[in-house]
């Protein structure tokens, strides 16, 4: 009973999903090898206060970062042709969307792959579904379009809005998917904003796609405008990875990033820890093991398992 005269403490009310929350998705997809999907609203990607856009709704909270394998209409507010242009994930257009590409770069410039052009699409955004086989023509204004969102994902890294980073470097990726380097920049900016889970698999395809992208000597921080970023970044990862020892995602990103960092030995450490077998017993897991290895020993090290 309450005490009279005393009001009932009320329960903290969430808008959003928090995602070290497990969904019974992430659980069938993990624990019983399940394909999972989400069909209809979601309604929980709602923070308060805004993110770096001015925009209420956060799209690292959305279903395809909460266990979801393809995402179908679900979105803060509601079903997707409502918010076609915020489309993160797996793509997938009901029936009646139109089949075409446009991407508008300025005004009155309008680059439009493939016809008919059916809807408007303000100017900076895009609607994405590709021909499946696109000829050199339309391949070429994918790869324009690639390298717009691209430059921009660059110029908001570089001012840490690493959130707007993310956006345009996976609008780059819907355009060119099959290009390794623009998934690794891609997976950059989702480590920096804390998504492992997708950072880790936009590199293991990266590194599936090219492989050479593991032997290229670079130093993230020079990509940073405030290299210390990075450590900060680096640092929250090493301590996920003390708390969810076992997480082959994290595993992955962090001896990624280690490499990619300067710090090829640590990244060997790490990858020849017992701990690490699942995530070197696959190809990019591997890639990033014999590139480490090289850029610590060099080449007559590498494989050599020290």
């Amino acid at each position: 009973m309450v005490p009279e005269g005393r009001k009932l403490a009320g329960a903290e009310k969430l808008t959003y999903l928090p995602l070290e929350a497990t969904t019974l998705a992430e659980r069938l997809r993990e624990e019983a090898g399940y394909a999972t999907g989400f069909v209809g609203k979601w309604h929980l990607s709602h923070r308060k206060g805004k993110n770096e856009k001015g925009e209420r709704y956060e799209p690292f909270l959305r279903p395809e970062h909460q266990g979801f394998d393809l995402n179908v209409g679900g979105f803060d507010r509601g079903a997707w042709w409502s918010c076609n242009r915020y489309w993160w994930g797996p793509f997938v257009s009901y029936s009646y969307a139109p089949p075409v590409t446009v991407v508008v770069e300025a005004q009155p410039e309008v680059v439009v792959v493939q016809e008919p052009v059916l809807v408007e699409v303000p100017v900076g955004e895009a609607i994405v579904q590709a021909p499946q086989a696109p000829n050199p023509e339309q391949q070429a204004e994918l790869n324009r379009a690639a390298n717009h969102y691209l430059a921009v994902g660059d110029e908001a890294f570089r001012e840490g809005r690493y959130g707007d980073a993310a956006r345009a470097y996976s609008r780059a990726v819907e355009f060119a998917p099959e290009l390794g380097i623009l998934r690794l920049v891609l997976s950059d900016a989702l480590f920096a904003i804390g998504d492992y889970r997708w950072a880790a698999a936009e590199m293991r395809k990266a590194l599936e796609l090219d492989p050479s992208l593991a032997l290229h000597a670079v130093d993230k921080r020079s990509f940073y405008g405030t290299p210390a970023d990075f450590d900060r970044q680096l640092a929250l990862l090493e301590r996920y990875l003390e708390d969810h020892f076992l997480d082959a995602d994290a595993r992955l990103l962090l001896a990624g990033n280690y490499l990619f960092g300067g710090r090829p030995a640590a990244a060997v450490d790490l990858l020849e820890s017992p701990f690490s077998s699942e995530v070197i017993g696959a190809e990019p897991g591997a890639v990033l093991l014999e590139a480490s290895r090289r850029a610590q020993f060099g080449p007559e090290g590498a494989g050599s398992g020290r």
